[in-house]
């Protein structure tokens, strides 16, 4: 996906990509994470004319952007084979380990595999495609919101793909539900205001 999110933006004069996988705060993960994509990156190369060719058809086909324009397929193949040949898709490792500058990903083609670094004070341009699979025996709301902010801004909607599990899913929504309900309270003037979480959510840590 981000391999073809990357070939429209390219074909359209657009100068930069993002994708962003967070797997789990353990820094051996990012670094298996990020292999595992550098790894994916010389399969699709290696089978450029032949099965990774189909897979970006189909994916090309299911692609619906909004903001920038929908080449011909042909002219997003030969924009992906470049970037292939070029080694122009970068993989960076970022985490307390290895900070990486905004200079990174302000520009280019990137995937950045990381932890909580993530989602503190961070954002990322042109943030098409996020793996996020982190979980937490006790998930805290708070850490989830701050987790929120690595989602990016100035995305094309009809690129964005998210894969995430269904209890992931179904814990970033409740979260969404309950702030809707605190806005909706405040808006209406209530004195008592009251916040409920799902059980096993905590607000914040116990300390």
């Amino acid at each position: 996906h981000h391999l073809l999110v990357s070939g429209i933006v390219s074909a359209a004069g657009g100068r930069v990509s993002n994708c962003l996988a967070h797997p789990s705060v353990r820094t051996a993960q990012h670094d298996r994470v990020a292999k595992e994509f550098k790894d994916s990156l010389e399969w699709c190369l290696q089978h450029l004319n032949g099965e990774f060719r189909n897979v970006l058809k189909s994916a090309y086909d299911a692609c619906a952007p909004t903001k920038y324009a929908k080449a011909p397929f042909e002219t997003i193949f030969n924009e992906v084979a470049a970037l292939l040949r070029h080694s122009a898709v970068r993989v960076y490792v970022m985490n307390g380990n290895s900070p990486i500058p905004s200079e990174y990903y302000e520009k280019g083609f990137n995937i950045i595999c990381g932890g909580n670094t993530l989602g503190r004070g961070v954002t990322f341009p042109a943030l098409h495609t996020i793996y996020y699979t982190r979980t937490s025996k006790k998930p805290q709301a708070d850490t989830m919101w701050q987790h929120s902010r690595m989602f990016g801004y100035d995305r094309d909607p009809g690129m964005m793909s998210l894969f995430i599990d269904s209890n992931l899913y179904n814990l970033f929504a409740n979260l969404n539900a309950t702030n809707n309900s605190l806005i909706a309270q405040v808006e209406a003037g209530v004195q008592n205001i009251k916040v409920y979480y799902d059980q096993g959510i905590s607000p914040t840590r116990a300390n």
